[in-house]
């Protein structure tokens, strides 16, 4: 086994866990700062993701180029079995450490990044329900059990925001 590439792949694994790593941090630091309406620091952490994302994908191309070279790849893992067994037991385990902290922060990176995306959804949902309430039709409103049926006011309009939604 190439050493000195078994070395590389264990460093180029380290860096990209890192730059998941700080992806997530970058995650969590802009939907706070989009939460807090500052506009200005979400567009300057957008710009550092997608820098970063840049380097975790060209890492991950050199990921795999090495685990090709080397004949470590399987289908259904990042790293064989029968490969990584083959190892003497010191790098077969620092292999093995390296590949589970990879997976635990990609994983945790995905995890945050669906929350975020629940939360923009929520977000955009909100807005679209002010925007239909304060620019809906005033003529109609739904009340108690018959919320179903619309009621004609008459032209007399709404009192409530909620009747204006409803």
């Amino acid at each position: 086994m190439d050493q000195e590439r078994l070395t590389l792949l264990l460093d180029v694994i380290k860096e990209e866990e890192r730059y998941y790593r700080r992806l997530k941090e970058l995650s969590l630091e802009e939907r706070d700062a989009l939460v807090r309406g500052e506009i200005a620091a979400v567009e300057q952490g957008r710009e550092r993701c997608e820098q970063d994302l840049e380097k975790a994908r060209e890492l991950s191309t050199k990921r795999q180029e090495l685990i090709d070279e080397l004949e470590l790849g399987s289908d259904d893992r990042l790293l064989a079995d029968s490969a990584v067994s083959a190892l003497d037991g010191g790098q077969a385990e620092r292999l093995r450490h390296a590949e589970d902290k990879l997976k635990a922060a990609a994983t945790e990176l995905y995890l945050e990044n669906k929350r975020n995306l629940g939360a923009a959804q929520r977000t955009l949902d909100y807005l679209s329900f002010s925007l239909k309430a304060f620019e809906g039709d005033r003529d109609e409103v739904t009340y108690g059990r018959d919320a179903n049926k619309k009621v004609s006011t008459g032209g007399i309009g709404v009192t409530k925001l909620i009747d204006r939604q409803a």
